[in-house]
């Protein structure tokens, strides 16, 4: 099935509560957004070039990609993220240790992304991956959709850990119930969305991420 992506901006004037965040940015500033906003980074840009910042233009960020993060995280002394929610500065903030502005020009409100988060879910991740160390049988999660799915690179679990015993389970979408059913499972490893492991609490046995284990 073929896939077609249709950006949709939001017409709302970012400037009015970027200037609302100077107060909380470092010197230099690293932009990232998401495509609703994505065509307004660089006016974001001259704009905080005018007030005497470094600033660089990371681009889009997604929950299950942060690539952008990453290519300007060298570059700057904290991010500005410009959008409503808590789902992509999270992404962000578990991405590097850098402080992350919540610019939302939607209500105009700015806030700090709470670093307590971050070092309770970097805690959780530690505790689950010394499970995975200890576990004979781990279950594979595996989704069939466009974009998401990395059977290939699963597969080189089973290589770099000859002594256990792994299960393949492929989806469109999961259902955490149904894992119920598998009590055999000493630890999942999840190969689709990074952040699914936000709901970490669904699931009744210890779950990694396969970029950490691999």
């Amino acid at each position: 099935m073929k896939v077609i992506y249709l950006p949709a901006e939001i017409e709302a004037d970012v400037l009015p509560v970027v200037a609302k965040s100077l107060k909380y940015l470092d010197k230099k500033v690293g932009i990232l957004t998401t495509a609703q906003h994505l065509s307004r980074l660089k006016d974001v840009q001259k704009f905080l070039l005018k007030e005497g910042f470094k600033a660089e233009i990371g681009g889009q960020v997604l929950g299950c990609n942060q690539t952008n993060v990453k290519k300007i995280e060298a570059k700057v002394d904290c991010f500005l993220y410009i959008g409503s929610g808590r789902f992509h500065p999270i992404g962000i903030g578990l991405k590097t240790k850098k402080k992350v502005v919540c610019a939302n020009p939607l209500n105009e409100e700015v806030s700090v992304l709470d670093r307590t988060f971050v070092d309770v879910y970097e805690k959780k991740k530690q505790g689950a991956m010394l499970k995975f160390y200890d576990a004979s049988n781990v279950g594979v999660l595996i989704t069939t959709k466009s974009g998401q799915n990395r059977y290939k690179l699963a597969l080189k679990l089973e290589k770099k850990y000859p002594d256990k015993k792994f299960y393949f389970f492929v989806c469109e979408t999961l259902m955490f119930n149904e894992l119920e059913n598998f009590p055999f499972i000493d630890c999942w490893v999840n190969t689709m969305c990074l952040r699914i492991m936000d709901d970490r609490e669904k699931f009744a046995k210890p779950v990694v991420n396969m970029d950490d284990v691999l």
